[in-house]
């Protein structure tokens, strides 16, 4: 059974690395995006997605509202929301930020232990607000500033940088903890759909907002990843004006 878990954490390495490869070989110097030069090949990955999301992805994401009361949909996104925490301390410390880490493990053992498995967010109502972190997060702290963007069907939009976080991040989750293969798949698709389930609601914006939904995506992403770098770096407060400012006024991380 080893062997075989071998075999598949080999096999998905091999393609992310063949990917990386083949985009490589596409890349485009005079794009019109410096962080983006892989456009072409994202835009075409970007599309297969759209049409996954479309056909797939979406009924089923109306469907799980529709089939789950509201109450328990809830409690089941601030399930998934715990099981995203655990990471948290782990890249809390890594980045430095003790004070943030005691903050995030009191919050997950709190909504785990009294919160039933994080059904309850329990640890907001004591002052304990969720803080979002990743490896590409500590990746960037520790130097890692520009990366190219790239876009991974299913996965969603990433950086070079944010995927290899992301690889790094699946090894100190939850699912890690879990032994087998088709109970880990399966509880990490079911918060996927949670997410897609949750995203719904702004679908009218995003029609409406989107002349080109590619660089809508995209530069919200990096819009996105631009405020949690910056906001990292305020270890006592990560929550203040200035860096709110900050991310209403620079777009694309340029360190």
């Amino acid at each position: 059974m080893k062997r075989i878990n071998h075999l598949r954490y080999g096999l998905l390495f091999s393609l992310c690395f063949m990917m990386l490869g083949y985009l490589a070989g596409c890349a485009n110097p005079k794009t019109a995006h410096p962080q983006d030069p892989y456009e072409p090949v994202n835009r075409v990955l970007f599309k297969i997605n759209d049409k996954l999301d479309k056909y797939a992805i979406k009924p089923i994401a109306k469907k799980y509202n529709v089939i789950v009361p509201i109450p328990l949909n809830r409690r089941l996104d601030n399930f998934f929301a715990n099981i995203k925490d655990f990471p948290n301390v782990i890249n809390d410390i890594l980045q430095a930020n003790f004070y943030q880490a005691a903050s995030d493990a009191w919050r997950f053992t709190f909504n785990t232990t009294i919160g039933i498995g994080g059904l309850f967010d329990v640890a907001a109502i004591i002052g304990l607000q969720q803080n979002k972190n990743d490896f590409g997060l500590t990746l960037a702290k520790w130097g890692y500033h520009n990366s190219s963007y790239f876009f991974i069907p299913i996965v969603g939009p990433k950086t070079i940088r944010d995927f290899v976080g992301w690889v790094g991040d699946s090894y100190i989750s939850v699912y890690a903890f879990i032994s087998d293969f088709y109970s880990r798949l399966s509880l990490y698709l079911m918060s996927k759909l949670d997410d897609r389930a949750r995203l719904l609601r702004f679908q009218s914006v995003y029609k409406t907002m989107a002349l080109d939904p590619y660089v809508f995506v995209r530069d919200l992403y990096f819009q996105h990843r631009t405020y949690q770098i910056r906001r990292m770096k305020e270890l006592d407060d990560p929550y203040t004006d200035k860096d709110m400012r900050d991310f209403q006024e620079d777009y694309y991380i340029d360190e």
